[in-house]
């Protein structure tokens, strides 16, 4: 999932960047969350409390439905690690 954040901010911070390019990964990153949370043994409502969000929000951004900004995404991977 750290890979996954680097290529996040590299898109980020180029003026090349395209929105389907931002909701491709955004899309990866989503999923890669849900399946280190299911490899893991951690349900959403767990997720949630250690980052501090609702289980819709964590549920939210491992369908893609929702994005989160750089902060929070290291928060969601700090929580799994």
């Amino acid at each position: 999932m750290q890979s996954l954040l680097k290529k996040i901010e590299t898109l980020l911070a180029t003026e090349a960047r395209t929105t389907a390019d931002l909701a491709r990964l955004w899309g990866e990153f989503g999923a890669a969350v849900r399946e280190e949370r299911e490899a893991r043994g951690v349900s959403l409502v767990a997720l949630a409390k250690r980052i501090g969000q609702g289980k819709s929000f964590v549920s939210y951004i491992e369908t893609g439905e929702r994005r989160c900004d750089m902060a929070t995404a290291k928060v969601i991977v700090d929580a799994l690690s």
